[in-house]
């Protein structure tokens, strides 16, 4: 059931985020900087769907989730080449438009 599938992409996310503070304070990449979550999901309907349960989790504060579909505005596009807020875990929901070489802070 896609719901279900849904509910548990967001689980798996919170876990992930969980995990990264309890061992190194925060996600992380190769080199020890603070890192961000990319998360490739089918469709708006879907990054839409896990966005909002992210949201409603007991972690939001901690969270800032970035919608990234062709539909929204280039604006709203830019917001995940910026650095995440002081003490928050960037997690990227995209469809395929991320998979071109994109580095993303």
């Amino acid at each position: 059931d896609g719901d279900a599938l849904l509910d548990l992409c967001a689980r798996l996310l919170l876990h992930l985020t969980i995990r990264a503070e309890a061992e190194h304070g925060g996600v992380v990449d190769e080199a020890g900087k603070p890192g961000s979550i990319l998360t490739f999901l089918p469709g708006w309907a879907e990054i839409r769907s896990v966005m909002e349960r992210l949201q409603q989790s007991p972690r939001a504060a901690s969270l800032w989730v970035l919608p990234l579909h062709s539909t929204l505005a280039r604006e709203d596009q830019q917001k995940i080449f910026q650095r995440p807020p002081a003490g928050k875990t960037k997690i990227i929901l995209s469809t395929n438009i991320a998979e071109s070489s994109v580095t993303i802070d």
